[in-house]
């Protein structure tokens, strides 16, 4: 059954129900949330799987009574050769296997309720197995409630598979299609609303620089607790970083870890033995007694932190064999941190996993060390309760913590001098005060002129245009894409008109066929399932792109990456434009039968690019002049949606793009997505005669009127600003 997205969630999610959604937008993304809120239960990943020392079994229950009827049925269809997804005993055997040890760990808690016939709401937000669905199916049949975010969920497979295992288990599926490709993630730090937190965060940030936390630690001595997140420029920010590794490498008072804690050892974890008690304070209590981190004082103190941590919240209902793991973990990585004796700081660097987001918590309340926390990726940062958040201006991808501070360095005075220079002029603070090198990656905004005022702008440096601004090494740069329709005057002097935007760095497109030449599609990577299949091993074959993100390291290190002769910035520029155009709707996704259609089709023509297009980025410094595409379509053939992705994917690397369609025929209308912004201007009447063969690119950088015969005086920066 598929509903409309008009329906409230809330109201349909009642007893014995399975509402699936497949996707979590902005439009229903606070009433979702709220029933994450809620739920008793919330899965966004695989369910675990068991091993042997696993408990499997658990004690009698009504809902196991459903899940033999079903072995039984699975069984018969089986031996009747009716199953599609169970061909063998031993097929059967290993569902059983994972259904049950499902039963007596991770969904114990849900399991007791249903005993009891009490209200149950799960939320499952992952592409979940055959397996996996099918025990949600049973759960939903003894009277769980069910809300799953997968696009993959096919009820009508799971029915024909089981659905006559029982005459008085029937759970009703009903589908909702939002149709949309948000995929907006659920964490506890994107909540708005007030949520049952592990430890209240009160704290504020108290520094507004890395200086003032340099300034706290290495010369106050004070106790800092600060998250880093996202950088300055890059030179001031490796350099506080290589600082804070200096310090852990020179300090046994201070303690590193990079990108993690430090798995607990085969020998550590021996030490503390299992038992069966699966009951919640029981198994705390139990593992409290091996905290050893010195004195009696701290470790009382840290198992009150740890209590009230796993007694609140998601943590709450835990399964037993899951609560025990983590605070195995906790207190094995507790133990080792204060093996030789209590630190003075800790640094940890990187993006932190869930078990270390506790025990960054845990070393939060403890008043007498220093924890900072630093991570240049902002996507991939973690609020963490107890320690206030200092936010960087831009963001950039996780790499290896530096060992060198360069302001250490011996320099002659001329150096010194240039760096004071550079830090006075060049900080983006003043107008046209930029240099070469200065910006490493740029964003755009839309550029919104009259068609009347396109020479003036065309080809000008972009630091003059409303809108420019310098945010660190990030600049924010105003862009065109403009389609024009309809021709002014007669036929010959409209394309004379066309022919003065084809000036400097211009790539000139007479057609869509040129157009398509822009992209290699194929020749280097070519791309299938999300992979590079081009004469690479099947071993090799690992997908670029997964949870939402761009795998930046698996491309570069592929076989036919062709862009490793880019400066690293520019390639990363690349990359980061690739991967929005793939999340964020700028074309229209419909035209693909799949999801995977799409981002191979992405894949395909962003690491494939001319390689006019990729001298053009190397030479783009983002505050003087762009490069930029001109496209004319004078016949019926218009772009395909692959030329589409090309043209989105040149506008988000700051081409600035003029399309003249005399014709005045629709030409990218319907196939731009929902946040692709375009303007367009109807000049004039439509004209079906236009000759573009004598079109062709001047080396003038900046247009010029062929009229006037002497030479534009070269312009200083003021007579540019105030057009004198």
């Amino acid at each position: 059954m598929i509903i409309t997205v008009n329906d409230k969630l809330s109201t349909l999610l009642k007893k014995n129900t399975i509402i699936v959604i497949d996707d979590i937008n902005t439009s229903n993304k606070e009433e979702v949330f709220n029933i994450i809120d809620n739920c008793d239960l919330y899965i966004d990943s695989k369910f675990s799987a068991p091993t042997s020392s696993n408990e499997i079994i658990g004690k009698r229950s009504s809902v196991v009574s459903t899940m033999n009827e079903l072995f039984t049925y699975i069984n018969g269809s089986i031996h009747n050769r009716t199953s599609r997804w169970f061909t063998s005993d031993t097929q059967l055997r290993n569902f059983k296997i994972k259904l049950l040890y499902w039963c007596a760990n991770e969904f114990s808690s849900i399991i007791d309720k249903l005993d009891k016939h009490e209200e149950v709401r799960i939320v499952i937000n992952n592409e979940m197995s055959k397996h996996e669905k099918i025990f949600i199916r049973v759960l939903a049949d003894c009277g769980a409630t069910v809300l799953v975010i997968d696009k993959t969920f096919n009820n009508d497979e799971i029915s024909k598979e089981i659905d006559n295992y029982s005459n008085d288990k029937k759970a009703s599926v009903q589908v909702i299609a939002f149709g949309t490709y948000e995929n907006i993630k659920y964490t506890r730090n994107n909540r708005e609303i007030t949520q049952t937190s592990v430890i209240s965060n009160n704290a504020t940030c108290e520094y507004e620089s890395l200086e003032e936390i340099e300034q706290a630690l290495y010369t106050d001595n004070k106790i800092v607790k600060v998250n880093v997140v996202g950088m300055n420029n890059y030179i001031d920010t490796c350099n506080f970083y290589a600082k804070l590794n200096k310090n852990c490498t020179s300090n046994n008072k201070w303690l590193l870890a990079n990108n993690g804690f430090p798995k607990p050892t085969y020998e550590q974890t021996s030490n503390i033995p299992r038992f069966a008690n699966s009951k919640h304070d029981y198994i705390i209590f139990t593992l409290m007694q091996f905290l050893k981190l010195g004195d009696k004082d701290t470790d009382n103190k840290v198992e009150e932190i740890i209590k009230t941590i796993f007694n609140q919240g998601e943590n709450r209902a835990l399964s037993g064999q899951i609560l025990y793991n983590k605070i195995v973990y906790i207190v094995c990585s507790l133990n080792t941190i204060y093996s030789v004796g209590k630190p003075d700081c800790i640094v940890y660097y990187g993006n932190a996993n869930k078990n270390d987001i506790i025990i960054l918590e845990i070393l939060a309340q403890i008043t007498d060390i220093s924890v900072v926390v630093a991570c240049s990726d902002k996507n991939k940062a973690v609020q963490i309760n107890g320690l206030g958040t200092l936010e960087l201006n831009i963001s950039n991808e996780l790499f290896t913590i530096p060992l060198i501070d360069k302001r250490d360095s011996a320099a002659t005075m001329a150096a010194q001098a240039e760096r004071r220079v550079n830090d006075t002029l060049f900080n983006g603070d003043t107008l046209g005060m930029y240099k070469p090198g200065q910006f490493s990656s740029c964003t755009t905004i839309d550029f919104n002129t009259t068609y009347d005022e396109l020479k003036l702008w065309w080809n000008k440096e972009l630091y003059l245009r409303p809108g420019f601004e310098a945010r660190g090494n990030l600049a924010v740069i105003p862009t065109l894409f403009r389609v024009i329709k309809g021709c002014i005057g007669d036929a010959n002097s409209f394309v004379s008109e066309i022919q003065k935007y084809c000036c400097g760095k211009t790539l000139l497109c007479r057609d869509k066929a040129e157009l398509g030449m822009l992209t290699e599609a194929g020749i280097h990577c070519n791309i299938h399932r999300g992979t590079d299949v081009n004469c690479t091993r099947f071993e090799d074959q690992k997908p670029f792109f997964e949870n939402g993100k761009l795998n930046r390291e698996r491309i570069k290190s592929g076989r036919n990456y062709s862009y490793s002769f880019l400066d690293m910035n520019k390639q990363d520029m690349i990359l980061d434009k690739i991967e929005d155009i793939i999340v964020n709707n700028k074309v229209n996704k419909k035209l693909f039968r799949t999801e995977q259609e799409f981002i191979d089709a992405v894949l395909n023509i962003g690491l494939n690019l001319h390689m006019s297009i990729l001298q053009n980025i190397q030479w783009f410094e983002f505050y003087t002049y762009n490069p930029n595409l001109v496209l004319i379509l004078k016949d019926q053939n218009m772009p395909d949606i692959n030329n589409m992705i090309l043209l989105a994917l040149l506008q988000n690397l700051g081409f600035d793009v003029l399309i003249f369609v005399p014709t005045g025929y629709s030409s990218i209308e319907n196939l731009v997505g929902p946040n692709f912004v375009f303007d367009t201007n109807v000049i004039g009447e439509a004209n079906y005669e236009i000759d573009t063969s004598r079109l062709h690119v001047t080396s003038n950088i900046e247009i010029t009127d062929s009229s006037n015969k002497e030479q534009p005086k070269k312009q200083g920066f003021f007579s540019k600003l105030f057009g004198r």
